[in-house]
């Protein structure tokens, strides 16, 4: 169960143990055909589904850091905090209540495109990008040598740098595994962020719980290797990584797929800013 503990300037907010994290079905979409198991294009067909468009009033949103302490969750040291912000970017990117903005392979892009640097071979176009409204930050601070601890977030307004409101929880009994943790993120900020009015409710996607069976440590390093494949603009590694880890998942690690479907779309030619 995960307690709210307080919450500044959107009041207490409401128990978090109805909320769900939304994204596409668990098996990874169609076509998410175990690794080497077909030739490279028919491993691909089906993948490159769009982004489903979001509801009017979805706030845009980018991540930074979600820094995780006291505990590497079962993962290679410094794995922690990059698992948990890309699987908090996964449990946004399909979502239809809020938009999420990618900033971190965009705004390096950009800049070379802007200096009329050569980009690197495999870089899909950078394209264009509306700009974030809210920065969104965070740190889970982990109970050394079990489950529990607490999770603290920061929302940011961008164009003014000050700081919109800031939402904590105790996560007592919670998953202490990486995907746990990342839907624990995530649901807490869309309850702050109805809390504050910005934004929307209802959210016509297939749901998964936030409780749940963990994740195995094994299934996450894949994800974070298909992750890095990608940064490398390696589609085919990244595919490889990302279907390891939905078969390691067994049928319960939908961000997996999530981040799949958008490796098929920028492989496909989608660019940086939108997909």
């Amino acid at each position: 169960m995960i307690r709210p503990r307080t919450s500044v300037r959107s009041g207490r907010l409401a128990t978090l143990a109805g909320l769900v994290v939304l994204a596409a079905c668990s098996s990874g979409g169609p076509g998410a055909s175990p690794e080497g198991s077909a030739a490279p294009n028919d491993a691909w067909a089906g993948l490159a589904v769009p982004r489903p468009d979001p509801l009017d009033g979805a706030p845009r949103i980018a991540i930074a850091e979600i820094g995780v302490a006291g505990s590497t969750l079962g993962l290679p040291e410094g794995d922690a905090t990059a698992a948990v912000t890309e699987l908090v970017v996964a449990g946004l990117l399909e979502r239809t209540d809020v938009r999420f903005v990618e900033r971190r392979r965009f705004v390096p892009a950009a800049d070379l495109a802007r200096r009329g640097a050569t980009p690197p071979a495999g870089q899909p176009p950078v394209g264009s990008s509306e700009s974030p409204e809210w920065l969104l930050t965070g740190t889970v601070l982990m109970v050394p040598g079990g489950s529990g601890g607490r999770l603290a977030l920061v929302l940011t307004e961008v164009e003014s740098g000050g700081q919109r409101a800031t939402w904590t929880v105790d996560l007592d009994g919670a998953r202490a595994d990486a995907v746990g943790l990342a839907r624990s993120v995530v649901a807490l900020a869309l309850e702050g962020l109805r809390a504050e009015g910005l934004a929307p409710s209802g959210a016509p996607l297939p749901a998964f719980a936030v409780d749940g069976p963990p994740i195995p440590p094994s299934a996450v390093s894949a994800f974070l290797s298909g992750v890095r494949a990608g940064d490398r603009w390696d589609w085919e590694a990244a595919r490889a990584g990302y279907q390891r880890a939905i078969r390691e998942g067994a049928g319960g690690f939908a961000e997996a797929g999530v981040a799949l479907r958008r490796a098929a779309r920028l492989r496909a030619g989608g660019s940086l800013g939108v997909s």
